[in-house]
């Protein structure tokens, strides 16, 4: 029996419904649409209507519930500290009460198209497998996975050499055949949650038949997958899971820099400050332009602070058929925010983000973290 239905969460989508209001100056889709149906709690107000039944379902409506990019900027938990995933995996659930009910498919099956297009990844990842495979040191008898999501073998495949170099330092090795992995969050993201959990447990056994006991993600979203996703879906995976920033150590930019950590690091993870600590400065203090929520600073390194208010560039996984002026809308939020920091460098530490912040015009040069080792 499934242990994670809207049924199950229903006490957690009510407590989602109540809003407070406080959220305004800070949540993505608001701020690029300024229409109250865009804020969290409307969002999930009119899902729950639909779900109770006091709603009839429509398209309208599923347009609104499917537009909200998951990036975590929600309205209680930020201010109140509650669950800083309750929101997203309610908003997963509630994307799947629509499509049930016959509304929304054009999501999903933009989303299948994709996979179908790719042969089961989220992007055309052949010609990169073989450079991720030859950077990597391996290992027969290793029981290390090295989890190669798909965005971060398709968007940073220059970064193959440097990481792979970084592992041999701290004596890492991998088991072999490695290669681009669909990790499934878009299947959560577009409300396909039987396909979801399939796909991760078939993907669990198979990492445990070959003998895998500790996994190794290169990305925020795959850690967040085992760490959070896969025990909410009720699927308890046993393995250690180190990310790749644990193996780092400080880092001393070219240039005055800003700090973009994403959303499944610095809101689902909450490892804000380890990014913060990875890029130290010597000396610091406010600028005289800072922003409440994201901190501006006066450096000799990183910029900014990083924080969990901090402005999500995207969505961090692949949205075919999401609504691309709101995308842009939020994108160019976002890069208006990065460009008051005056930094003529960006450093970014999520592949999709990497991808959007190169295409958006952002002030100077947008880097992958993993390109300064």
């Amino acid at each position: 029996m499934r242990e994670f239905t809207l049924e199950i969460f229903e006490e957690q989508l009510t407590r989602q419904v109540v809003h407070m209001d406080q959220g305004v100056c800070y949540n993505p889709e608001f701020r690029a649409t300024r229409r109250m149906h865009d804020y969290p709690s409307r969002k999930l107000q009119i899902a729950r209507a639909v779900y109770k039944e006091e709603l009839e379902p429509s398209e309208y409506a599923a347009d609104i519930v499917f537009s909200a990019i998951l990036s975590g900027q929600g309205e209680r938990w930020q201010n109140f500290g509650e669950d800083p995933y309750e929101y997203t995996l309610v908003s997963m659930l509630c994307r799947e009460m629509l499509l049930k009910k016959g509304v929304g498919t054009k999501y999903a099956k933009a989303l299948l198209d994709l996979l179908k297009k790719n042969d089961g990844h989220i992007a055309d990842v052949s010609e990169y497998a073989s450079a991720w495979q030859e950077a990597m040191p391996l290992s027969g008898e290793s029981g290390v996975y090295l989890c190669l999501d798909d965005a971060t073998a398709a968007c940073v495949p220059h970064c193959a050499r440097g990481l792979g170099d970084l592992f041999r330092r701290r004596g890492m090795e991998f088991q072999g055949g490695i290669g681009p992995v669909f990790a499934g969050y878009e299947y959560f993201a577009y409300g396909l949650i039987d396909e979801g959990i399939a796909h991760l447990k078939k993907w669990v056994e198979a990492l445990k038949s070959g003998g895998i006991d500790t996994v190794v993600t290169l990305s925020g979203q795959t850690e967040t997958i085992f760490r959070l996703l896969m025990p909410a879906v009720g699927i308890a995976h046993g393995f250690r899971v180190k990310n790749v920033l644990d193996f780092f150590s400080t880092i001393q930019m070219p240039q005055l820099a800003y700090a973009y950590a994403g959303s499944f690091y610095a809101r689902a993870l909450r490892r804000e400050a380890l990014i913060n600590a990875l890029l130290p400065n010597k000396e610091e203090r406010p600028a005289a332009w800072s922003g409440e929520f994201n901190p501006i600073l006066e450096a000799d390194n990183r910029v900014n602070t990083v924080t969990k208010w901090q402005p999500p560039v995207c969505p961090e996984f692949a949205a075919p058929g999401l609504d691309e002026t709101l995308l842009e809308r939020i994108r160019e939020d976002a890069v208006a925010q990065i460009g008051l920091s005056g930094a003529s460098l960006t450093v970014v530490f999520d592949p999709h983000a990497y991808h959007a912040l190169l295409e958006s015009g952002c002030r100077g040069r947008v880097a992958y973290y993993a390109e300064l080792l």
